[in-house]
């Protein structure tokens, strides 16, 4: 089986397949749109979680034991209160099937380079993003889907990061020709 390598695209596509159960691309990447018949296109978050299973067993067995087990339904119900959200059925069946990786564990990230935040990271991370009004920082750049009038928007729910500076989300506010639960990529980084 020829090798890929993971790029930023990758791993964004990759956490958007576990959301979305789909991944496309408009530059016709096959193996991103899933025409690549060594990786076909899934059509549930369960079914994705099997794919990344049976490759990280065989490539990459201490991240796969480093995946926490499933959230319960009580831990992913008060994500969705302090969020103020209802957040997408596949956000929810992610954390059914793991919640997060063990940070104390540090084998390795799921994201390109990124870790697989727990709900209670999650809930840390926007309660962290809780800026006042009056210091909103624009979005430097952004594709036409995504809002650019604040870089902490509170309805930017974070799943993943670096340790640093960026993150993955689920986009719950999305521009007009967004989609909401669309997975965006941010990087807070003040250069």
């Amino acid at each position: 089986m020829p090798e890929l390598k993971m790029t930023r695209r990758h791993a964004i596509c990759m956490a958007g397949a576990l959301l979305s159960a789909a991944c496309t691309s408009d530059k016709g990447d096959d193996q991103l749109s899933g025409n690549d018949q060594s990786h076909p296109p899934v059509n549930t978050i369960t079914e994705a979680w099997h794919h990344i299973h049976d490759w990280l067993s065989a490539h990459a067995p201490k991240i796969l034991a480093n995946l926490n087990p499933p959230a319960i339904a009580q831990e992913i119900q008060e994500a969705e209160q302090v969020f103020a959200l209802e957040m997408p059925e596949e956000w929810k069946e992610l954390y059914r099937s793991h919640n997060g990786m063990n940070s104390e564990g540090n084998l390795g990230s799921l994201f390109y380079g990124m870790q697989f935040l727990t709900l209670q990271e999650a809930i840390r991370e926007f309660k962290n993003n809780d800026v006042p009004v009056d210091n909103l920082e624009l979005v430097r750049a952004a594709d036409s889907g995504i809002r650019r009038e604040d870089i902490f928007n509170p309805k930017w729910i974070a799943f993943a990061h670096d340790g640093g500076e960026t993150l993955l989300h689920v986009d719950m506010d999305p521009a007009p020709t967004g989609t909401a639960g669309q997975v965006i990529f941010t990087d807070h980084a003040h250069d």
